[in-house]
């Protein structure tokens, strides 16, 4: 019997970041939520900020009235669609102990 949670895949906040944006998120939203970008090459936007999700639930984005580059906050606003572009992900974490590696499992320099 598995001791884990049951995982709901419709996001309960969804962002748009524009190009050259960062989001950091740390305490309960980090450690208390799944986060993640889905594996799509575009997007689809139904009109006032709602983002059509690969499951096929809608949600709305939380920033979508903040966006500043005018041909992606009119494809929020009215519907349509944006191709994905490169993204990078990078994941820093505060580790308290680190452990010592045991001789014979670990190469040791």
């Amino acid at each position: 019997m598995s001791s884990g949670r049951t995982i709901y895949p419709k996001p309960v906040l969804s962002v748009f970041l524009e190009p050259r944006s960062v989001i950091i998120t740390s305490g309960d939203l980090y450690t208390s939520h799944l986060h993640g970008i889905d594996e799509v090459t575009h997007d689809v936007f139904l009109g006032d900020g709602r983002l059509l999700c690969p499951t096929g639930d809608e949600v709305v984005l939380s920033n979508w009235r903040t966006v500043r580059t005018q041909n992606m906050a009119d494809v929020l606003r009215y519907g349509g669609t944006l191709p994905r572009e490169t993204r990078l992900s990078l994941t820093c974490r505060d580790v308290e102990k680190v452990a010592t590696p045991m001789r014979g499992h670990l190469p040791i320099r």
